[in-house]
Protein backbone atom coordinates (compact mmCIF):
# COMPACT_ATOMS: atom_id res chain seq x y z
CA UNK A 1 0.00 0.00 0.00
CA UNK A 2 2.94 2.64 0.93
CA UNK A 3 4.31 1.57 -2.44
CA UNK A 4 1.24 2.34 -4.52
CA UNK A 5 0.91 5.42 -2.68
CA UNK A 6 4.33 6.56 -3.15
CA UNK A 7 3.61 5.77 -7.02
CA UNK A 8 0.75 7.67 -6.69
CA UNK A 9 2.51 10.87 -5.75
CA UNK A 10 5.52 10.64 -8.65
CA UNK A 11 3.02 10.39 -11.21
CA UNK A 12 1.22 13.58 -10.10
CA UNK A 13 4.15 14.71 -9.75
CA UNK A 14 5.36 14.14 -13.50
CA UNK A 15 1.98 15.44 -14.96
CA UNK A 16 2.21 18.74 -12.99
CA UNK A 17 5.51 19.03 -14.36
CA UNK A 18 4.83 18.02 -18.07
CA UNK A 19 2.87 21.46 -19.02
CA UNK A 20 2.80 19.64 -22.59
CA UNK A 21 0.57 16.40 -22.23
CA UNK A 22 0.73 15.40 -25.92
CA UNK A 23 4.64 16.59 -26.45
CA UNK A 24 7.27 18.04 -25.26
CA UNK A 25 9.74 20.57 -25.99
CA UNK A 26 12.95 19.76 -25.87
CA UNK A 27 16.15 22.30 -26.37
CA UNK A 28 18.81 21.61 -29.55
CA UNK A 29 21.69 23.58 -30.15
CA UNK A 30 23.41 23.80 -33.76
CA UNK A 31 26.39 25.34 -34.65
CA UNK A 32 29.14 26.16 -37.72
CA UNK A 33 31.05 23.14 -36.02
CA UNK A 34 28.27 20.90 -36.88
CA UNK A 35 28.64 21.20 -40.67
CA UNK A 36 31.55 18.75 -42.16
CA UNK A 37 31.66 21.74 -44.78
CA UNK A 38 33.77 23.62 -41.88
CA UNK A 39 36.24 21.29 -41.33
CA UNK A 40 37.59 22.18 -44.71
CA UNK A 41 38.21 25.89 -44.89
CA UNK A 42 37.03 29.16 -43.52
CA UNK A 43 33.87 29.74 -42.00
CA UNK A 44 31.19 32.04 -40.83
CA UNK A 45 29.95 32.03 -37.58
CA UNK A 46 26.62 30.42 -37.13
CA UNK A 47 24.90 29.90 -33.40
CA UNK A 48 21.34 28.55 -33.51
CA UNK A 49 19.33 27.78 -30.49
CA UNK A 50 15.97 26.55 -30.90
CA UNK A 51 13.43 24.12 -29.90
CA UNK A 52 12.00 20.63 -30.65
CA UNK A 53 8.86 19.27 -30.30
CA UNK A 54 8.76 15.57 -29.55
CA UNK A 55 5.45 13.42 -28.73
CA UNK A 56 2.08 13.12 -30.78
CA UNK A 57 3.21 13.06 -34.49
CA UNK A 58 0.79 15.06 -35.73
CA UNK A 59 1.38 18.08 -33.31
CA UNK A 60 4.88 17.58 -33.04
CA UNK A 61 5.62 17.65 -36.63
CA UNK A 62 3.09 20.66 -37.39
CA UNK A 63 5.48 22.54 -34.74
CA UNK A 64 8.70 21.04 -35.76
CA UNK A 65 7.57 22.53 -39.43
CA UNK A 66 6.66 25.68 -38.64
CA UNK A 67 9.85 26.33 -36.01
CA UNK A 68 11.91 24.94 -39.40
CA UNK A 69 10.72 27.11 -41.69
CA UNK A 70 11.58 30.03 -39.76
CA UNK A 71 15.31 28.81 -39.49
CA UNK A 72 15.65 28.30 -42.74
CA UNK A 73 13.84 31.44 -43.98
CA UNK A 74 16.00 33.49 -41.52
CA UNK A 75 19.24 31.68 -42.80
CA UNK A 76 18.64 31.97 -46.52
CA UNK A 77 21.02 33.76 -48.60
CA UNK A 78 20.14 34.22 -52.41
CA UNK A 79 18.22 36.52 -54.53
CA UNK A 80 14.76 34.54 -54.90
CA UNK A 81 13.24 34.16 -51.15
CA UNK A 82 11.15 31.50 -53.23
CA UNK A 83 13.55 28.75 -53.46
CA UNK A 84 14.50 27.85 -49.52
CA UNK A 85 16.77 24.85 -48.80
CA UNK A 86 14.56 21.76 -47.48
CA UNK A 87 16.70 21.92 -44.42
CA UNK A 88 18.34 23.85 -41.60
CA UNK A 89 21.99 22.11 -42.44
CA UNK A 90 21.67 22.26 -46.35
CA UNK A 91 20.75 25.95 -45.39
CA UNK A 92 24.10 26.64 -43.28
CA UNK A 93 26.16 24.73 -45.85
CA UNK A 94 24.33 27.62 -48.60
CA UNK A 95 25.33 30.29 -46.44
CA UNK A 96 28.90 29.13 -45.78
CA UNK A 97 29.17 28.66 -49.35
CA UNK A 98 27.79 32.28 -49.86
CA UNK A 99 30.97 33.36 -46.94
CA UNK A 100 33.53 31.67 -48.84
CA UNK A 101 32.66 33.03 -52.58
CA UNK A 102 31.80 36.29 -51.01
CA UNK A 103 35.36 36.71 -49.20
CA UNK A 104 37.41 35.41 -51.95
CA UNK A 105 35.57 37.79 -54.45
CA UNK A 106 35.52 40.54 -52.26
CA UNK A 107 38.65 40.51 -50.41
CA UNK A 108 36.69 40.27 -47.11
CA UNK A 109 38.43 40.88 -44.21
CA UNK A 110 35.17 40.06 -42.60
CA UNK A 111 33.26 37.40 -40.78
CA UNK A 112 29.59 36.46 -41.80
CA UNK A 113 27.43 35.45 -38.25
CA UNK A 114 23.89 33.79 -37.83
CA UNK A 115 22.46 34.07 -34.80
CA UNK A 116 18.77 32.52 -34.26
CA UNK A 117 17.23 31.92 -30.72
CA UNK A 118 13.57 30.18 -30.67
CA UNK A 119 12.10 30.33 -26.83
CA UNK A 120 8.75 29.26 -25.25
CA UNK A 121 7.88 33.03 -24.22
CA UNK A 122 3.99 31.74 -22.94
CA UNK A 123 1.59 28.95 -22.46
CA UNK A 124 -1.56 28.65 -21.00
CA UNK A 125 -4.09 25.56 -21.33
CA UNK A 126 -4.81 25.99 -24.75
CA UNK A 127 -2.10 27.91 -26.63
CA UNK A 128 2.13 28.17 -26.52
CA UNK A 129 3.69 31.50 -27.61
CA UNK A 130 7.30 31.35 -29.01
CA UNK A 131 9.83 34.41 -29.53
CA UNK A 132 11.65 34.19 -32.43
CA UNK A 133 15.19 36.22 -32.16
CA UNK A 134 17.67 36.45 -34.89
CA UNK A 135 20.92 38.92 -36.05
CA UNK A 136 22.62 38.52 -39.26
CA UNK A 137 25.28 40.12 -40.46
CA UNK A 138 26.94 39.60 -44.26
CA UNK A 139 28.80 42.38 -44.81
CA UNK A 140 28.08 45.91 -44.85
CA UNK A 141 28.03 48.72 -42.21
CA UNK A 142 25.54 46.67 -39.84
CA UNK A 143 23.67 43.53 -39.55
CA UNK A 144 20.16 43.28 -38.80
CA UNK A 145 18.68 41.72 -35.82
CA UNK A 146 14.49 40.95 -35.62
CA UNK A 147 11.98 40.18 -33.14
CA UNK A 148 8.98 37.69 -34.20
CA UNK A 149 6.66 35.81 -32.38
CA UNK A 150 4.55 32.38 -33.32
CA UNK A 151 1.50 31.45 -31.19
CA UNK A 152 0.82 27.72 -31.59
CA UNK A 153 -2.79 25.87 -31.04
CA UNK A 154 -1.60 22.89 -28.52
CA UNK A 155 -4.11 21.01 -29.72
CA UNK A 156 -3.53 20.51 -33.33
CA UNK A 157 0.05 22.42 -33.89
CA UNK A 158 -1.47 25.32 -35.95
CA UNK A 159 0.00 28.63 -35.67
CA UNK A 160 -2.53 31.16 -34.53
CA UNK A 161 -3.49 34.42 -36.09
CA UNK A 162 -4.14 37.48 -34.21
CA UNK A 163 -7.96 37.10 -35.39
CA UNK A 164 -7.70 33.73 -33.57
CA UNK A 165 -6.82 35.39 -30.20
CA UNK A 166 -8.87 38.48 -29.75
CA UNK A 167 -12.57 38.86 -29.92
CA UNK A 168 -12.24 40.93 -32.61
CA UNK A 169 -9.44 42.12 -34.73
CA UNK A 170 -10.86 45.45 -35.59
CA UNK A 171 -11.44 46.23 -31.73
CA UNK A 172 -7.95 45.42 -30.68
CA UNK A 173 -6.61 47.22 -33.30
CA UNK A 174 -8.23 50.58 -32.51
CA UNK A 175 -7.13 49.68 -28.80
CA UNK A 176 -3.56 49.06 -29.41
CA UNK A 177 -3.65 52.18 -31.48
CA UNK A 178 -4.55 54.32 -28.85
CA UNK A 179 -2.08 53.49 -26.64
CA UNK A 180 0.46 53.87 -29.82
CA UNK A 181 -0.60 57.55 -30.07
CA UNK A 182 -0.79 57.64 -26.39
CA UNK A 183 3.03 56.49 -25.86
CA UNK A 184 4.63 58.05 -28.81
CA UNK A 185 2.70 61.47 -28.26
CA UNK A 186 0.43 60.94 -31.17
CA UNK A 187 -2.92 63.19 -30.83
CA UNK A 188 -6.19 61.52 -31.69
CA UNK A 189 -6.84 64.07 -34.62
CA UNK A 190 -3.10 63.76 -36.01
CA UNK A 191 -1.99 61.57 -39.00
CA UNK A 192 -0.32 58.34 -37.26
CA UNK A 193 2.37 59.00 -39.48
CA UNK A 194 2.95 62.76 -38.25
CA UNK A 195 5.71 61.32 -35.68
CA UNK A 196 8.01 60.51 -38.60
CA UNK A 197 6.73 56.91 -38.71
CA UNK A 198 6.16 54.95 -42.06
CA UNK A 199 3.04 52.96 -41.78
CA UNK A 200 1.66 52.13 -45.42
CA UNK A 201 -1.26 54.52 -46.55
CA UNK A 202 -0.66 56.56 -42.96
CA UNK A 203 -3.09 53.97 -41.72
CA UNK A 204 -2.26 51.86 -38.25
CA UNK A 205 -2.26 48.48 -38.25
CA UNK A 206 -0.65 45.52 -35.88
CA UNK A 207 2.68 43.41 -36.89
CA UNK A 208 1.90 39.69 -38.15
CA UNK A 209 1.88 38.68 -34.76
CA UNK A 210 1.79 39.78 -31.20
CA UNK A 211 3.96 38.25 -28.42
CA UNK A 212 2.25 36.62 -25.58
CA UNK A 213 4.21 37.39 -22.47
CA UNK A 214 3.82 36.21 -18.76
CA UNK A 215 2.00 39.53 -17.59
CA UNK A 216 0.78 41.07 -21.06
CA UNK A 217 1.03 41.39 -25.01
CA UNK A 218 3.73 42.76 -26.88
CA UNK A 219 3.03 44.57 -30.14
CA UNK A 220 6.78 45.10 -31.48
CA UNK A 221 7.36 46.33 -34.92
CA UNK A 222 11.38 45.60 -35.96
CA UNK A 223 13.67 48.04 -37.42
CA UNK A 224 12.55 49.66 -41.24
CA UNK A 225 9.07 47.77 -40.43
CA UNK A 226 7.24 51.31 -39.39
CA UNK A 227 10.22 53.63 -38.88
CA UNK A 228 14.03 53.59 -39.75
CA UNK A 229 17.09 51.32 -39.07
CA UNK A 230 18.72 54.34 -36.55
CA UNK A 231 14.93 54.35 -34.79
CA UNK A 232 15.47 50.74 -33.92
CA UNK A 233 12.49 48.56 -32.88
CA UNK A 234 9.23 50.21 -32.11
CA UNK A 235 7.52 48.13 -28.96
CA UNK A 236 4.52 48.78 -26.67
CA UNK A 237 3.62 46.80 -23.60
CA UNK A 238 -0.05 46.13 -22.12
CA UNK A 239 -0.49 44.26 -19.44
CA UNK A 240 -3.25 41.46 -19.27
CA UNK A 241 -5.10 43.77 -16.58
CA UNK A 242 -6.14 46.36 -19.36
CA UNK A 243 -7.05 43.67 -22.19
CA UNK A 244 -10.81 42.83 -20.76
CA UNK A 245 -13.11 41.52 -23.45
CA UNK A 246 -10.21 41.42 -25.70
CA UNK A 247 -8.64 37.81 -25.86
CA UNK A 248 -10.54 35.51 -26.74
CA UNK A 249 -12.46 32.81 -24.95
CA UNK A 250 -11.48 29.72 -26.67
CA UNK A 251 -7.86 30.46 -25.88
CA UNK A 252 -7.80 32.80 -22.59
CA UNK A 253 -10.61 31.24 -20.82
Amino acid sequence: MKSYFILLIGISFFWGCNSHPDFVLTPVEFSQQDLALCKTGPCPTIVINYLKAEGSDAIASNINEQIQEYLVSTIHVGEDPHKLAENLVVAANKFVTVFRSDKSTFELDVNYEANLDVTESFENEHMIGLELKSYLYTGGAHGYGSVNFKNIDKKTGESLSSSDLFVNIDSITSFVEARFREKNQIPEDSAINSNGFWFEDDVFYLPNDIGFLKDGIVVLYNAYDIASYADGPIELFIPYADLTNQLSNVYFK
